[in-house]
């Protein structure tokens, strides 16, 4: 994800969804740090257990619902 970011930003391509799934991955490994082992896919586990707790992710910010 972050060479696709990284690649966007250098060619002045906007990339608003890949900026975004970049920050909730981040927050994901903030909340979780043994996600960083796992590839991308690890988020929907994050967001799955978010969703569990009557919460929703906005941004990257888990917000309660």
């Amino acid at each position: 994800m972050g060479l696709a970011t990284d690649i966007a930003s250098a060619s002045g391509s906007p990339l608003p969804l890949g900026e975004a799934a970049e920050r909730i991955y981040e927050e994901a490994l903030k909340r979780q740090p043994e996600l960083a082992r796992k590839d991308f896919s690890s988020v929907y586990r994050y967001l799955h257990q978010a969703a569990e707790e009557g919460k929703k992710v906005h941004l990257g910010e888990l917000v309660s619902m």
